[in-house]
């Protein structure tokens, strides 16, 4: 896997990591009245997990760009 291929990889998992993020925010505390309380505990784990997922997609990105040569911001 090539630093193109890494860049592009981390982009989208973080991208699908923070709109997966938003729904599961939405869904237990937004939407907690409407749902099941396993669905609610679900949605508050998976918030944590989610957002491991994001800092280690940006950690990817931050890796890509730095084998690219380009500035990491």
């Amino acid at each position: 896997m090539n630093a193109f291929q890494k860049l592009d990889l981390a982009h989208s998992l973080m991208l699908l990591s923070l709109l997966a993020f938003v729904a599961a925010t939405l869904t237990a505390y937004v939407w907690a009245s409407d749902q099941h309380l396993l669905v609610q505990g679900m949605a508050h784990v998976s918030m944590l997990v989610l957002a491991v997922v994001f800092k280690l997609s940006y950690v990817l990105r931050l890796h890509a760009l730095q084998t690219l040569g380009r500035t990491v911001n």
